[in-house]
This record gives C-alpha cells, sequence and structure tokens, in this order.
C-alpha cells in the first residue's frame, strides 16, 4: 500500500505530529495524577492529553480509601522514573521505547484502576501511574525539544502545557458523564483507547533523538531552493543549518547544565508557580466554602476560570517569545509577579466579581511562567551543544513533584492557625523571591553585556541559519 506507506513517511517527518503526540500522552497522564489527588481532598498535545484524561476520569468513582501510603508510592515512583528516564534516554540516544514503555505502565495502571478489588492491587495501580507520568512528562518534552530549535520552541511548548491544563479542565466533567452514561468501565474504557492511539502514534513518529542532524534541511523551517535530491538531502541535513565547528562550543556535561544559571532560575520559578497553584488547590474549596458558602459545583466553576484562560494564553506566550525573541526569564518575571499580585487581592473582600477576575489573572500568569521557562530549558541545553534534554526535564520533573506535596502540606498548615489573606500573603511572598532574584541578575546581565537584551534583540548563535554551499559544508 505505497499510499499508506507516503503518508506514514510524511507523519514521521512532520513536528507539529510529533508535538500532538506528545500533547496527548502528557494530558492523559498528568491528569492522572490530579484526579487521584483530587478524590482524597489532597490537592485540589496528544501524549500529553493521554495521561492527563485519565486522571480525569477516575476522579468521581475512585474509592476513598486511596490515601497514605498509596500517594507515597506513586509520588516516589514519579520522580526516580522520570529522572531515571530522562537520564536513560540521553545516555542511548533513544526516546521511543521508554515513552513506549511508560505508556504501556498507563494502560497497566488503567486497567489495575478498572479492575482493583483490593488494596495492594490500587497500590500497584498508583505505582504504574507514578512511572508512566514520569516517563511521559519527561521524554515527551524532551521530544519536542529534540524537533524544534531554540527560537520556535516557545510557541509548540505552550502548546504541550495547554494540553497539560485542558485534561484538568476537561476530564472530571467527561469522567463523571461517561460513569452515569455508560457504568463503572465506561470511563476506563475510553482512557485505554486513547492510550493506544497514542502508543500507536508514537510507534508512528519513530526515533526523535538526532532528529536534527537527520532533518537538517527542515528543521530550522528552511527549504533549500537549489536542493532536490534526496542524496543533497541527505548531506544537508548533516551540515549547512548548523554553525561550523570553529563556532560551537563544547558540550557541557550534565552536572554544568544543571548549575547553568538559566537552569536554576528556571527551575526555581517552576518551583515557585507550582507551589503556588498547588496551595491554591487547598485554599479555594476551604475559601469557597466557608467564607463565601458556594456549593462544590460552584467551586468547581471557580477552578475553571483559573485553568482555561491558562490553557488560552500559553501558546500566545509561546508565539510572542518566538516572534520577539525576549530574555525569557525576564517574561517569567512579569509571570511571577502577576501571581505575587492576584493572591492576596483574590481574597482582600469576599466578592465573587473580584475574586474570578483575580482567579483569572492568576492562571495567566501561571501560563506566563510556565511556557517561557519550558523554552528557556530547551534553547539553554541545545545552546550548549549539548543532548540531556530528557535528564534536565527528568530534574524538572522532580522539582515539580516536590513543590506539589509541599504546598498544600505548608497552605493547610497556615489555614489551620492563620486567616486565608496572611496564607496568601505566603503565596504572594514565594513568587516574588524568586521574581526579584532573577531580575536582579538579569538587569546585571543586561549591563554587563550590551548585546543582551532585556526585552528585544537576544538571539542565540544557535538560533541563526548559516546556509553555505554544498560543496563547503562543516560537519557538526
Amino acid at each position: 500500500m505505497p499510499g499508506l506507506r507516503l503518508l506514514l513517511e510524511r507523519a514521521r517527518q512532520c513536528p507539529p505530529f510529533i508535538v500532538g503526540v506528545v500533547g496527548l500522552a502528557i494530558f492523559i497522564a498528568t491528569r492522572i495524577t490530579h484526579g487521584l489527588y483530587n478524590a482524597q481532598g489532597v490537592c485540589g498535545g496528544l501524549n500529553s492529553i493521554s495521561d492527563l484524561l485519565i486522571y480525569a476520569i477516575v476522579i468521581p468513582i475512585l474509592p476513598q480509601m486511596l490515601e497514605g501510603i498509596v500517594d507515597d508510592v506513586s509520588f516516589s515512583s514519579g520522580i526516580l522514573t522520570g529522572c531515571f528516564a530522562g537520564w536513560l534516554s540521553d545516555r542511548y540516544r533513544s526516546r521511543q521505547w521508554p515513552m513506549c514503555v511508560g505508556l504501556g505502565c498507563l494502560l497497566v495502571a488503567t486497567v489495575l484502576f478498572m479492575v482493583s478489588r483490593a488494596f495492594w492491587q490500587l497500590v500497584l495501580a498508583r505505582i504504574a501511574q507514578g512511572f508512566a507520568g514520569g516517563t511521559t512528562y519527561s521524554i515527551g518534552l524532551s521530544m519536542v525539544a529534540d524537533v524544534y530549535p531554540p527560537h520556535r520552541v516557545g510557541m509548540v511548548m505552550g502548546i504541550v502545557m495547554s494540553c497539560n491544563t485542558l485534561g484538568q479542565v476537561a476530564g472530571p466533567a467527561v469522567g463523571g458523564w461517561l460513569y452515569e452514561a455508560g457504568g463503572h468501565y465506561a470511563p476506563f474504557i475510553l482512557g485505554s483507547s486513547l492510550i493506544v492511539v497514542d502508543f500507536v502514534g508514537r510507534l508512528v513518529v519513530g526515533e526523535t533523538a538526532g532528529w536534527k542532524e537527520r532533518h537538517g534541511h527542515k528543521v530550522f523551517g528552511v527549504e533549500r531552493p537549489d536542493v532536490t535530491d534526496s542524496a543533497d538531502k541527505a548531506s544537508l541535513s548533516l551540515t549547512v543549518l548548523t554553525p561550523p565547528l570553529s563556532s560551537n562550543p563544547p558540550a557541557l556535561s550534565l552536572s554544568q547544565l544543571a548549575t547553568l544559571w538559566s537552569v536554576v532560575a528556571a527551575l526555581g520559578a517552576y518551583f515557585a508557580v507550582t507551589a503556588i497553584l498547588s496551595g491554591v488547590d487547598v485554599a479555594l474549596p476551604i475559601y469557597g466554602d466557608t467564607v463565601q458558602n458556594l456549593s462544590p459545583g460552584v467551586i468547581g466553576l471557580l477552578f475553571v476560570a483559573l485553568l482555561l484562560p491558562n490553557a488560552a494564553i500559553a501558546p500566545l506566550v509561546g508565539w510572542l517569545i518566538d516572534r520577539y525573541q525576549p530574555s525569557r526569564l525576564f517574561v517569567v518575571c512579569l509571570g511571577l509577579l502577576l501571581m505575587a499580585a492576584a493572591c492576596p487581592l483574590a481574597v482582600i473582600t469576599p466578592s465573587l466579581a473580584l475574586l474570578i477576575p483575580m482567579l483569572m489573572v492568576l492562571g495567566v500568569g501561571a501560563a506566563i511562567v510556565s511556557t517561557p521557562l519550558t523554552a528557556e530549558i530547551s534553547a539553554s541545553v541545545g545552546e550548549h551543544n549539548s543532548q540531556h534534554f530528557g535528564a534536565i526535564y527528568g530534574l524538572m520533573l522532580m522539582v515539580a513533584s516536590v513543590a506539589m506535596f509541599a504546598g498544600p502540606i505548608v497552605v493547610g498548615a497556615l489555614l489551620a492557625s492563620h486567616p486565608m489573606l496572611d496564607t496568601m500573603f505566603f503565596l504572594m511572598a514565594i513568587a516574588l523571591f524568586p521574581a526579584m532574584g532573577i531580575f536582579g541578575v538579569e538587569v546585571y546581565r543586561a549591563r554587563r553585556k550590551p548585546s543582551y537584551y532585556l526585552w528585544r534583540g537576544r538571539i542565540s548563535n544557535s538560533s541563526a541559519v548559516n546556509v553555505a554551499p554544498l560543496g563547503n559544508a562543516h560537519v557538526a
């Protein structure tokens, strides 16, 4: 079937298709985690979408017994496997099989949740779910970084982050409706079907590690008009769209990358935004119930007001970053300042007219933080001639997991002994501390380096396209 073969080949070389596969996986896996947290009352693209949807689908039907050791096991397995899978994919230059194993574990977790009748079965399901979530997140973001260069990665990272958020919004509603309409098995059957679709898509994509080298004539969005022969394109893919050897810096080790200012700042900002949102997941239902006297349904709509603007604005933020090439960390500071202002203003007076807009501002601020920092990590690794995308994104997952674990605990303890406004001021401080530190360093760097602009004109060497004749190619 030559037509099908041609279609599959085009899909393998289509970056948007790769982003779709990644988006669905993260969507499914992340939503399972949030769904289990919500079921306990602890916490309020194609690949990404699959994970989140599974999480959300099981919210209305998981038993209340899932607490304590079950969460600890899933939390630990997610951190360990995310970091290890990312490092393993970098070490052996393979993204396909770790992602396929992660999706397989997600399918196993879904089936176990569907048929579990004993506590140990639920524990096994949570272990598999933690493994799947950690693997799909770190490997999925690495696949996007493999395919897109630093100056074009912003918008696609925004799309992936939107998939993550949309799963949190749509998952519970879809899961509850399916449970009422089709019974206990219906939500799990839908989730399993999406996982299978995503698994097939991942097999179609093939290996993304080294994608830029294999598809160099397309990776920067530049087609050589003088290159028509497939052999010439294969030669070009190794050559002219990367700087010459003399201008390429030596590749940094993983430990050197982890101590770069840009990576440390991005991880610190991600910890702050994750801790704030996980704290709000705890504080908002308490505030809505005790102060506003809202029903559970209305409180759920408040979370929609928080999450939908986040999902809508993330791709736009990424597009603006790609278009105007600002300092991504400066944009992160702006997002943190928005979140810092929204936290106390949301509860300063008991009024829904103020609470809902401030929740929307909080969601927009979170998008302005998360999209640039994921792009900054990708750019930092690529600009230093390294391929440790998986390990660094695994480290990012670990930081976010710690924040999701610590945020609700700290906020819950504060609410037990302090007024709601004091707790929100504490969340404001969490946003202000990294914002002030990052802003100070970025201003210092701008003054020390005339070529470094806070808002416009910062374009890395690796973002430039150096088109040379085929006969004078430099092999990277």
